[in-house]
């Protein structure tokens, strides 16, 4: 990626010595961004936030797998299932705030005496 000027040096420095990773990243602020809009959004039902993130990790995952498959038919770019993985991961890392609601969500109705 050191050949594309229009990005920050440091940027293009860290792509290429962390070649798979960089897959990972827009991915995981993708999800993390649901995520947070999921627990902003659905503040009073409690399965809803779950339901629509795990829709979301499920589109954001066809997205990788299908950019990798249009890398497999590009000559000079290359599909590798290591993409997929790290693609994937960050999708998963992504949702952590959702977790840290739910925490959030049980802790409140346990203070509260709601079942």
């Amino acid at each position: 990626m050191s050949e594309l000027s229009w990005l920050p040096d440091w940027l293009t420095h860290w792509a290429d010595r962390y070649g798979n990773l960089r897959t990972g990243v827009p991915f995981f602020v993708l999800s993390f961004y649901i995520a947070l809009e999921c627990c902003g959004q659905f503040r009073l039902c409690r399965a809803l936030p779950n339901l629509v993130w795990l829709l979301a990790a499920y589109v954001l995952f066809a997205l990788v797998c299908g950019l990798e498959a249009i890398q497999f038919f590009l000559p000079q770019r290359s599909s590798t299932l290591a993409d997929i993985a790290w693609g994937s991961a960050g999708i998963l890392l992504g949702g952590i705030p959702l977790l840290f609601f739910r925490l959030y969500q049980s802790i409140r109705a346990e203070i509260n005496g709601e079942t």
